[in-house]
């Protein structure tokens, strides 16, 4: 649901592009990097409970976890999703999180982004990095479009993605 956020909270936690994550050790999260560093010439806030790159140093606007993690991509325009090197597949948590938010999500293009959600519907993908970038300039561009993309998003989800249908789906796949 979408997270309530107080006045001040949204004028700590405002940015065009949020990342709120883990991005070491870098073998496991270069994708990511790749992909933050490239968007480095936006207004770019990065959250991370651990260490980050040095590159990517001066975006750091501190830790974050749970609630503090909603309320700061609430206040975001767009929130990168970008998954770690491992998995090939996608279909993160942050997928589903973000969404529910209603805020306009932007993932690496990957089987199982595409599997739960529609590419320029209901959430926006990206091939390689300078992809990325004319997406998320164009997507800022337009409040219209990446509005209705984060509702749509948020839509999708309350419709085909709650735990009371997880629940089921697996109650289902065991039988019961």
């Amino acid at each position: 649901h979408p997270y309530p956020v107080t006045e001040a909270e949204r004028k700590l936690y405002a940015c065009d592009i949020a990342f709120v994550g883990t991005l070491l050790p870098t073998n496991l999260y270069s994708r990511r990097i790749q992909a933050l560093e490239a968007l480095r010439e936006f207004d770019l806030g990065i959250w991370s409970v651990h260490a980050v790159p040095d590159s990517l140093k001066p975006y750091v606007r501190g830790r974050a976890l749970g609630a503090e993690m909603l309320k700061i991509m609430s206040c975001a325009k767009v929130v990168i999703n970008v998954h770690g090197d491992f998995m090939r597949y996608g279909g993160n948590m942050r997928l589903f999180e973000v969404a529910s938010l209603g805020v306009c999500q932007i993932a690496d293009d990957l089987a199982g982004v595409r599997r739960w959600f529609t590419p320029d519907e209901n959430i926006l993908v990206y091939a390689s990095v300078d992809d990325l970038k004319a997406q998320v300039r164009a997507v800022l561009a337009d409040d219209s479009r990446r509005m209705q993309i984060a509702q749509n998003g948020q839509q999708h989800v309350y419709a085909h993605h709650t735990y009371a249908q997880r629940a089921r789906a697996f109650e289902e796949a065991l039988g019961l």
